[in-house]
């Protein structure tokens, strides 16, 4: 009989690594009676992925689509047709009739991968920052009503799936191990396929929550650049222990029923992390890589154009370090700390003016100032004598005054001048 695989993700369960795979292998899957269907509609021609038929089930293009996709299959002489997009996960239960329609006459199994909740909503998370499609902090996406629906897994997701296909759910923690693809083919009875190399790399908490400071401030600025910056930092949790409890509790009747009805049990362990939720990114971490910035100047002008658009690479990369500089200062006016414009280099539009909000960072003019301001961030949650800060001040002045020298001429080179605007005194 006819066989139909739906590959569903979840999203952040090595999708991508999946559908490239797929791709890569579409001649020899042919022969062997599989077939990959082409992916080279909108709305995202380039990815190797089925986001056509997931922008088909979501809209009114869904007869034009299916059309496509069966008349594919009918010349391709095919057994077996393996449709993939994560998209599929978060198609509302009304609409899963149109998918109904394109499985029948067909043998239909579902494959979802999925994550325990908390972990695959800070991945999501993550995922979403990097392609600048999040602006909120972790906690206001996780009160979004999307998200809600998005990880009750047993309702929302595989009950709908199930009333027209088999449904093989799979723990991806427990499978990642041994590889995705791998279990792909071994739940599905497909032929054995090269594990690929890890692909779509998240980027680090750290790294994650400033550049969801600067999808906020609308800053247009090289992302990539900035990951690599971030590249020495092993930051990975963004939750807090309060949060993740909170989701945990949350979906703790709907993981009883996921494992009563369709055998998935998430593991237990918790992370090692603070109380709360991550919202603005350690000092230390920026610092470091402001610092990296200041030596590692060049980028792939192909990779910069295309982050950045046409502007000029000194443009980009004072905005990218005056984002950065403005998230290791503070902010409140009160505080009586010094108070450091960044301001464009003098012309006859822009003389003296600030260049725009992300490039009106508080903080001080001078790096041994910079790196007493880095330290206070660092030790500000520790209730220490004055004799104590001293003490610990002397142990980490060096280091912490060197990473502030190199950002700061990176900065002087990079066409900035500083105007102080206030005193203050570590």
């Amino acid at each position: 009989m006819k066989r139909i695989i739906f590959h569903i993700g979840t999203p952040k369960t090595a999708t991508t690594a999946i559908q490239n795979t797929l791709a890569a292998n579409r001649d020899a899957l042919r022969k062997k009676g599989v077939l990959y269907p082409a992916t080279d509609r909108p709305p995202f021609p380039n990815h190797h992925k089925h986001n056509s038929l997931f922008k088909a089930v979501s809209g009114s293009e869904f007869e034009a689509e299916r059309n496509l996709i069966l008349s594919e299959f009918e010349a391709s002489g095919c057994h077996t047709m393996v449709l993939s997009a994560e998209g599929l996960s978060g198609v509302p239960l009304d609409r899963l009739g149109f998918l109904r329609q394109l499985a029948q006459g067909f043998e239909t199994q579902t494959v979802c991968f999925l994550r325990r909740q908390d972990l695959f909503l800070e991945s999501w998370w993550n995922q979403r920052v990097k392609r600048g499609d999040e602006a909120d902090s972790v906690e206001m996406f996780y009160r979004q009503e999307d998200t809600q629906f998005r990880i009750r897994y047993d309702r929302f997701l595989l009950d709908g799936w199930a009333s027209f296909s088999t449904v093989s759910p799979v723990n991806f923690d427990q499978v990642k191990r041994n590889g995705v693809v791998t279990a792909l083919t071994k739940i599905c009875d497909l032929p054995a396929l090269e594990e690929p190399k890890p692909q779509n790399i998240s980027p680090s908490a750290n790294c994650a929550v400033a550049l969801m400071e600067v999808n906020r401030a609308g800053v247009a600025i090289n992302k990539k650049q900035l990951m690599r910056a971030f590249q020495d930092d092993s930051s990975k949790h963004v939750l807090g222990r309060r949060l993740r409890r909170e989701i945990l509790d949350e979906v703790a009747e709907g993981n009883q029923r996921l494992e009563a009805k369709y055998g998935v049990r998430f593991e237990t362990d918790l992370p090692d992390e603070p109380e709360q939720p991550m919202i603005s990114p350690d000092p230390q971490a920026v610092a470091q890589a402001m610092a990296w910035l200041s030596v590692n100047e060049k980028g792939d002008e192909k990779e910069h154009k295309e982050d950045t658009g046409a502007q000029s690479r000194p443009k980009s990369k004072r905005q990218l370090l005056a984002a950065l500089f403005s998230m290791i200062s503070d902010t409140r006016q009160e505080s009586g700390q010094a108070r450091l414009v960044i301001r464009a280099p003098n012309s006859e539009k822009q003389e003296n003016k600030v260049v725009d909000r992300a490039q009106e960072a508080p903080a001080v003019p001078a790096a041994v100032k910079l790196a007493r301001a880095i330290w206070r961030e660092e030790t500000r949650a520790e209730k220490l004598s004055k004799e104590d800060r001293l003490a610990r001040w002397q142990e980490v002045k060096k280091d912490r005054v060197r990473m502030a020298k190199r950002a700061l001429k990176h900065l002087n080179d990079s066409g900035l001048s500083f105007v102080e605007t206030g005193t203050s005194e570590a």
